[in-house]
């Protein structure tokens, strides 16, 4: 992942304005997340709420930073506190290994099949009638834990539909308009499952834990998605000529498609004609369509069959207009050549890009650009 740091130096040069709200130090994870099971926000104290007997699942989404670390304390926390090995179930997403003392053979391992029909049961129907499942353990749990992330203002990350199956979360991708016919969904779920408890990890720029908020679902959710726009929200700011913005994603989640985010933030947050720098590990072309769209602006004009309709046409004129008006380059782990064949300057030593910042008198470094939205002055 892109190690800014190393790259421009820290203290990082004052030319650099930094919009984000700060980073937090000497955080004791185990320390935030059992002082969140012992002072939830409107629930009794964890070690209240279970009992010995209880079969208990803990869902683990896989977008929680440093998920494995939070999920091993929520363990020790419940075998310290009366629940046995043998009914306690981690759900995660992807298969993981708990490396803590206190993590016995007995417990249960479960990696969610999102493919296998027999790893789902039935909880509802949807408003078109569609089937609402979860995960088969999730569904037989007498108490379930989800600990998922809210680490910019637009996430919903639940663990409906994560835990769901394949069919569910491709309407969820291809449906990215009908948000809020997807957050009923996603209450109707929680509803029929009985989840009202909620572990909420707020992450900042380069999956960093800033808050672990643990209690009643709704006001966990809440409280999280107000901390996160306190860190993902930022201001318009002045034109500069440089503005450099970073995905800082483990290399095999990092996809166009954040690169298309990160280049309208990128925009916004200081519009004008200054350079733009995308600092990426991408180490795969883009597909056909992004390729496409990326050749747009040396073309005439924009066929109107080429634009969807709705916000997604919005930002695909926008982003021809960013690439006609704006020399946008690209840091990645792609051959020169292949960025330029796309139009973008290519950067592939550190040297090329502390040039650039050397070059101008300000800038603008927007961590993690592809999770920021930017609003007013």
């Amino acid at each position: 992942m892109f190690k800014f740091t190393q790259t421009l130096g820290d203290p990082l040069p004052e030319t650099l304005i930094q919009p984000q709200a700060g980073t937090v130090s000497g955080i004791d994870l185990v320390q935030m997340v059992q002082t969140a099971l012992e002072q939830p926000l409107e629930y009794p104290p964890l070690s209240d709420a279970i009992f010995p007997g209880d079969q208990v699942a803990i869902a683990l989404h896989p977008d929680v930073p440093s998920g494995r670390d939070i999920a091993q304390a929520v363990i020790e926390y419940l075998l310290a506190h009366g629940i046995s090995a043998g009914d306690l179930t981690l759900v995660s997403a992807r298969q993981m290994e708990l490396a803590g003392p206190d993590s016995p053979a007995e417990m249960n391992y479960v990696v969610h099949d999102r493919e296998d029909d027999q790893a789902v049961s039935y909880l509802a129907a949807n408003q078109a009638g569609q089937p609402v499942k979860i995960n088969r353990c999730l569904f037989d749990a007498d108490v379930i834990i989800p600990i998922t992330c809210r680490d910019h203002p637009a996430t919903f990350n639940d663990i409906y539909p994560e835990f769901s199956h394949a069919e569910t979360i491709q309407r969820y991708q291809q449906e990215k308009e009908n948000r809020a016919e997807q957050r009923g969904e996603i209450r109707l779920a929680n509803e029929h499952l009985g989840v009202f408890i909620a572990l909420n990890v707020v992450g900042g720029p380069g999956d960093e834990v800033r808050s672990v908020l643990f209690g009643e679902k709704e006001q966990a959710d809440r409280t999280a998605e107000t901390l996160a726009r306190d860190i993902w929200s930022v201001s318009a700011q002045e034109e500069v000529p440089l503005v450099i913005a970073t995905i800082e994603d483990e290399v095999e989640n990092q996809t166009w498609e954040q690169f298309c985010r990160a280049l309208l933030a990128a925009h916004d947050v200081s519009p004008g004609d200054g350079q733009i720098v995308i600092c990426t590990e991408l180490d795969e072309p883009p597909d056909d369509e992004t390729r496409r769209l990326l050749a747009m602006p040396f073309e005439a004009e924009v066929p109107g069959e080429a634009q969807p309709p709705g916000e997604a046409g919005d930002s695909m004129q926008r982003l021809v207009h960013i690439l006609r008006e704006r020399q946008v380059f690209l840091q990645s782990g792609l051959a020169a050549e292949e960025v330029e064949e796309l139009g973008l300057g290519p950067i592939n030593q550190p040297d090329e890009f502390r040039r650039l910042v050397q070059r101008v008198d300000r800038g603008i470094l927007l961590r993690d650009a592809h999770k920021v939205e930017v609003g007013p002055p």
